[in-house]
């Protein structure tokens, strides 16, 4: 009787080169060894194992099979077969089970492995933290978006041209009469007076204003420099009489009263600046606002203020103050209007350089967008452009571009050569007329009414 007996599946890695399939044979009652085979069955064939012809590769170990230069081919179902061929015993034989072989592809060690978790956590770290970046990026310009949009709403509904400066002076007007009157008027007041001299008692026992709390009406423009005057009695008749002179404009309400409603303006930028204290950071808004009247009239203001609607109505005052003559000339012919700048001219602010070349007609504003606003609101229709410097700081670049666009009446060219026959100044001109309407206003608190005095 012959029985064998083997394992039923093998796991080896490609690494360990050999694998011995073990394999038990028990015989009954002889003592005779018997002869052992042994068969692999693979998917699609099957064969018997030649020990002797592969001595390289198939070794017999008493009844066990050892398998050298172990690859993935080798895997298989492997059988053993034993048999007796003595006389007595002729035709005992027995299979066994079969052995599943099975070779794996090379594994990682435990050094492989622990650099390969630390390489996969290294990049999840990489991207999470790429992926916060962009979140943040992406609400900072969305609130920039929607801080821009706000500022842009602003200046068209509350902030623009004529209406804003009225509503400026007002406001100041109405602010310090609410001052006195909304205290009782215990320090007086400087207002028309709604009852009588500003005795009245009325709303609010204040003297001076009347009533307290009412609405203001638009008051008419007072010009408090001799300049203000001579324009609102039209003894100044066009703003380029000023620029004639180089009278220097300190009331914005002069601007208004020659130029009025054909100026428009732009907010370049609103940019938010701080200065360290003791107490920490403080942040105000700058305005970076162009003004211009699309004719050849053009300016430029900067204001600094803890308020954005305060920033922008500075820098729209301030534009208004340094608004400038600019000259146009042509290219070529000179045929039709003007459209271009004169000659070549350069402007510089900190690092940036702006240069300002004639174009033809109908090439339009080669430049970005920054220069071209300011040289649309200025009149010019061709014009090339180039810039050098930190053109990212839109502050210098504005500044540049409008110190470019100021020399164009710097350059003398030719046809400015003619003699210039000097007249009289406006102030030495109208001299009777200044010292007639001049009148000098004194406010005395004990009787709270406007008393002119000569």
């Amino acid at each position: 009787m012959v029985d064998v007996q083997q394992p039923t599946e093998l796991m080896r890695k490609k690494e360990q080169q050999s694998v011995s399939i073990p394999c038990s044979v028990n015989v009954s009652s002889c003592q005779h060894t018997p002869q052992i085979s042994w068969y692999v069955f693979r998917k699609d064939y099957h064969y018997q194992i030649d020990v002797s012809s592969q001595p390289l590769k198939y070794k017999l170990d008493h009844h066990d099979l050892e398998i050298s230069s172990l690859s993935k081919t080798d895997c298989g179902v492997y059988y053993c077969a034993a048999a007796l061929l003595t006389v007595a015993h002729r035709g005992a034989q027995a299979i066994g089970q079969g052995t599943t072989l099975k070779v794996s592809e090379r594994g990682l060690n435990v050094s492989q492995a622990l650099l390969l978790t630390l390489l996969v956590l290294l990049t999840a770290y990489s991207l999470l933290v790429l992926g916060i970046i962009i979140c943040v990026k992406e609400d900072s310009a969305r609130q920039v978006v929607l801080f821009s949009g706000v500022v842009q709403e602003l200046c068209k509904r509350n902030l623009s041209g004529d209406k804003m400066q009225a509503r400026y002076k007002v406001s100041q007007d109405k602010q310090m009469a609410d001052d006195a009157g909304g205290r009782g008027g215990f320090r007086g007041g400087f207002g028309t007076g709604g009852r009588g001299r500003g005795r009245g008692r009325g709303r609010g026992r204040g003297r001076g204003r009347g009533a307290r709390g009412g609405k203001s009406e638009d008051k008419e423009w007072v010009p408090v420099t001799k300049l203000g005057r001579l324009v609102k009695d039209m003894k100044i008749k066009t703003l380029e009489e000023i620029y004639l002179y180089s009278l220097p404009i300190k009331e914005s309400e002069i601007i208004d009263f020659f130029l009025g409603s054909a100026l428009k303006d732009e907010v370049l930028k609103i940019m938010p600046v701080q200065k360290q204290t003791r107490a920490g950071q403080r942040t105000r808004f700058k305005a970076f606002v162009a003004i211009g009247d699309y004719n050849g009239h053009v300016g430029l203001g900067v204001k600094c203020s803890k308020e954005v609607a305060t920033a922008i109505r500075g820098a729209i005052i301030l534009a208004k103050l340094s608004i400038i003559p600019v000259r146009r000339g042509y290219w070529g012919n000179k045929i039709g209007k003007p459209h271009t700048v004169p000659c070549k001219v350069t402007g510089r602010c900190g690092s940036v350089l702006v240069r300002l070349i004639p174009a033809p007609r109908g090439t339009g504003i080669v430049s970005a967008p920054v220069p071209k606003k300011l040289l649309m609101m200025a009149g010019i229709d061709d014009c090339y452009t180039s810039a050098r410097g930190c053109t990212a700081t839109l502050g210098n670049f504005a500044k540049a571009t409008f110190d470019a666009i100021s020399k164009t009446y710097s350059y003398l060219t030719p046809d400015l050569w003619k003699e210039t026959v000097f007249t009289k100044s406006p102030y030495q001109e109208f001299t009777d007329h200044l010292a007639k309407t001049h009148t000098r206003v004194s406010v005395q608190r004990t009787q709270g009414a406007l008393q002119p005095a000569s």
